[in-house]
Formats: structure tokens, C-alpha cells, sequence
């Protein structure tokens, strides 16, 4: 799971990627200006989901990506507003930010391996 609490500063598009492979190979959760858009970059942008998010022009968002093995869910500001299943799975690689134009201001980017936390998971049940 990728998440970061994002401050645009007349940033013209923005976006926090999970499973980077390089500048055009990654799964992202994209904001441009009052809309949101679940991307898949292989090639060329796929467009997996696409919603309305009118508070998000210039105010801080929390943004959370979450692709796991075919599922792919997306928060903003807490909400979930994208839960889908696809056909292809990638693991591995890096996180990070990707903006267009501007600038963006966060604190940090927190990536948390789910695997881990699964494993410890069972193991607290047990």
C-alpha cells in the first residue's frame, strides 16, 4: 500500500504510483484539478476508474493506493472510491510521485508491505 498526504501548489495534475518499473510501467491514483483516476501505465495509460472529487482543487488530499496481486482499491481523504478487479497482477518495484506540472508539498510518501502485515496478522490470531 502506497499513501501520502499531498499539498498541490499549482501542480496541474499529480499522482502517487505503486509498482514503478520505470518512467511508463506503473499503477497510479491520479488527481487533475476536481477529478480522480485509477491509471495503468504499461505502454500506454490505461484508464481503470475515473470519479468526481470536487474538494480536491487546491486543498490537502490523503491519497492511498492499494494494488494487491488483481485488486486494486484507492481511498481519498478516507473514502474509498475505487475497489476493482483486473486481469493482470505486477508486484515488485518502487513508489513514488509523478507531477505534471507545479509543484506538490508532503510530508512523506509511506509504503507498507501487506504481506507483512497479513503474516503478522495470523500470527497474532494464533
Amino acid at each position: 500500500m502506497v499513501s501520502a498526504e499531498i499539498q498541490p501548489l499549482f501542480a496541474e495534475g499529480f499522482e502517487i504510483a505503486a509498482h514503478l518499473m520505470g518512467l511508463r510501467r506503473y499503477d497510479a491514483l491520479v488527481v487533475l484539478g476536481t477529478r480522480v483516476r485509477l491509471i495503468r501505465m504499461e505502454v500506454g495509460e490505461t484508464v481503470l476508474a475515473e470519479a468526481e472529487a470536487p474538494l480536491l482543487a487546491s486543498n490537502p488530499c490523503d491519497l492511498k493506493l492499494e494494488p494487491r496481486g488483481h485488486r486494486r482499491r484507492a481511498w481519498v481523504n478516507g473514502e474509498l472510491l475505487f475497489d476493482l478487479t483486473t486481469t493482470f497482477s505486477r508486484g515488485g518495484g518502487a513508489a513514488g510521485f509523478v507531477v505534471e506540472r507545479g509543484t506538490l508539498v508532503s510530508n512523506e510518501l509511506r509504503v507498507e508491505n501487506l504481506r507483512t502485515r497479513d503474516r503478522q496478522a495470523d500470527l497474532d490470531l494464533r
